[in-house]
């Protein structure tokens, strides 16, 4: 899912503040792609609704010459749902994507101290 102009770009600017030490990203720059874990339910009336799990962050940049590299800025599962296996399934996604799109590489951000 690209961020930019879409629903999930106030949804991020509140999510960022549960990532420890992260940067807020520019959601207008079309390079930077959010990806959402989220859980459908069904409640007893047999009305839908999302529940979100966790999200990561991706930047997507240009490789010479005609493929692409991602790197992988910030992941975060809510802690609700952490130690569940969650995290490694949103990596195995991110896996796919890049193997499915024939990306360079697949790297991750180094955080800063």
């Amino acid at each position: 899912m690209v961020v930019g102009k879409t629903a999930a770009g106030p949804l991020y600017s509140h999510l960022i503040h549960l990532v420890d030490g992260a940067s807020p990203i520019d959601l207008l720059d079309p390079s930077w792609e959010l990806y959402l874990l989220v859980e459908k339910k069904t409640d007893e009336q047999g009305g839908i609704y999302n529940i979100l799990l966790g999200f990561t962050a991706l930047y997507r940049f240009y490789h010479y010459p005609d493929s692409s590299r991602l790197r992988l800025s910030q992941i975060l599962v809510l802690p609700p749902y952490q130690h569940k296996g969650y995290g490694r399934y949103i990596l195995e996604v991110l896996n796919h994507v890049a193997v499915s799109e024939d990306i360079y590489d697949f790297t991750v951000e180094e955080p800063l101290d």
